[in-house]
């Protein structure tokens, strides 16, 4: 049996720009701040759970 493995995470296909779009859209959901694809692209990596405490945390500290 052969098989293909595709690893998609950036190497195929850059999925960061909708990964933070996600993470902006809830973020808006708390009324709070979107971040900048940068910063977005900082948070990446590190798994859901930490992305979307990073991207809070980020947003939490730039409300007035």
């Amino acid at each position: 049996m052969d098989v293909a493995i595709f690893d998609l995470d950036g190497t195929l296909v850059d999925t960061a720009p909708d990964i933070i779009d996600a993470l902006n859209r809830t973020l808006l959901d708390f009324e709070l701040p979107p971040v900048d694809d940068d910063t977005g692209r900082s948070f990446i990596g590190g798994g859901a759970r930490n992305l979307v405490a990073d991207g809070l945390g980020t947003a939490s500290n730039a409300t007035p």
